[in-house]
């Protein structure tokens, strides 16, 4: 079902992407996956831009963050989060 899972997943992402060059996307563990622009955030929480409305989520909730070219603010995410520059917050 884990395989099953992360190709559907990989499916979707796809297809968003393909429709939003420039957007940044969030996965959570709810199975939401949301594009939009990342603002910046605290170990405890992340805010996200989406259509036009900020929205913080916890960091206990998010699985993944990916920035796409032209994005907002990677750097000051991987220093927030990650030293080594992943993205993942799987733990």
């Amino acid at each position: 079902m884990k395989t099953w899972t992360k190709v559907l997943f990989a499916v979707v992402l796809g297809a968003a992407l393909a429709g939003a060059a420039a957007a940044d996307t969030l996965e959570l563990k709810d199975g939401r996956v949301l594009q939009g622009k990342y603002l910046g955030g605290t170990q405890a929480t992340l805010r996200f831009e989406i259509n036009g409305e900020v929205q913080a989520f916890s960091t206990n909730d998010i699985v993944a963050l990916t920035f796409t070219r032209g994005s907002s603010q990677p750097q000051a995410y991987r220093k927030a989060f990650y030293p080594g520059h992943h993205t993942r917050l799987s733990k």
